[in-house]
């Protein structure tokens, strides 16, 4: 950018996005005066719904199109448009949103083991139950969405395990697979989330963080062992 010298250095005239950006973000104290500023007054009851109060937090959601403000509950196509602009004028949400997936725990039901998965993309979150199987469909999956060369670097699963020389039901070996498996999802993510288009697409439809996912079973808030043994009857 222009900059001018004198006996103190080198200045640019305009400072860089960033320092532009943290000006927008601080201007406004609260949302609601940078939902004024804009003339959005109206969808913020819909923000408050999901306790986002600051600009800070706005921006943090990575809001990029329309499909992100569902979650919000906003319907009206205007007035996402409106939101939106709004957005993209003062700098705000300009970083890709991030896919973060943890397991949470595991169960056992009979012969059967299911592993707890939690994920958030943005306003969007879920938790699932899954077994080794279901690893073992995404691994293919992935392989077939992939370039060849991204394809290639997909880590090798956890072995299954072989029930003559080990004990499936151990609490070591199961505490160890859990590690393993969320290990393997969080590297696939990040391989995902660089490439992104349909490997990043199958990820979130598999994990249920977004909508029109295959059948996989899930179950989002309090967690109890019917609910759960539903889901492994499902599977």
């Amino acid at each position: 950018s222009p900059s001018i010298t004198d006996s103190r250095g080198s200045f640019s005239l305009f400072p860089d996005a960033s320092v532009l950006k943290h000006r927008s973000i601080s201007t406004f104290r609260t949302l609601e005066q940078w939902m004024n500023q804009h003339d959005l007054s109206d969808l913020l009851p819909a923000f408050k719904a999901n306790n986002i109060s600051t600009v800070s937090q706005l921006d943090e959601l990575a809001l990029r199109k329309k499909s992100d403000l569902s979650f919000l509950g906003i319907e009206d196509e205007d007035r996402k448009d409106a939101l939106l602009r709004a957005i993209q004028e003062s700098g705000l949400c300009s970083f890709m949103a991030r896919l973060i997936v943890n397991c949470d725990g595991w169960q056992e039901f009979g012969d059967i083991t299911v592993y707890r998965f939690s994920a958030k993309y943005g306003l969007s979150q879920s938790q699932i139950y899954l077994r080794y199987s279901d690893f073992l469909h995404l691994n293919r999956t992935l392989k077939a969405v992939f370039s060849p060369q991204d394809a290639r670097d997909i880590p090798t699963l956890p072995p299954k395990g072989i029930p003559l020389l080990q004990k499936q039901h151990d609490i070591k070996f199961i505490m160890g697979r859990q590690a393993a498996l969320e290990e393997w999802l969080r590297t696939v993510v990040i391989m995902a989330e660089r490439t992104r288009g349909e490997p990043l697409d199958r990820l979130l439809r598999f994990l249920y963080v977004i909508e029109n996912a295959p059948e996989t079973p899930k179950e989002s808030g309090r967690v109890d062992e019917s609910i759960i043994k539903d889901s492994v009857n499902a599977m």
